[in-house]
């Protein structure tokens, strides 16, 4: 499969994926609902761009969208770190 036809099958994933955790929201408290859907974000637009900043600001806009609390750079760092390996 080609570079494309993967990005593809990777967003069609992660929609489904966003879409089943919308489902089971109600089961998950709020701090840790924003978590693990900022850590999602954070690591699928990893895939497509390697700045920090346009992570954060691609994911905030999102969570922004879910009137969930933004979250830092920092965070960011973090998420891509533990994506890594480091």
């Amino acid at each position: 499969m080609n570079s494309q036809g993967e990005k593809v099958m990777k967003k069609e994933n992660f929609l489904n994926y966003i879409k089943m955790l919308e489902e089971v929201r109600h089961l998950i408290k709020p701090q840790r609902y924003r978590f693990i859907l900022a850590e999602s974000l954070v690591s699928y637009f990893y895939t497509f761009k390697k700045s920090p900043t346009e992570i954060k600001n691609n994911t905030n806009i999102i969570l922004e969208g879910r009137n969930i609390d933004e979250i830092s750079l920092g965070f960011v760092r973090n998420i891509i770190e533990k994506v890594e390996g480091k």
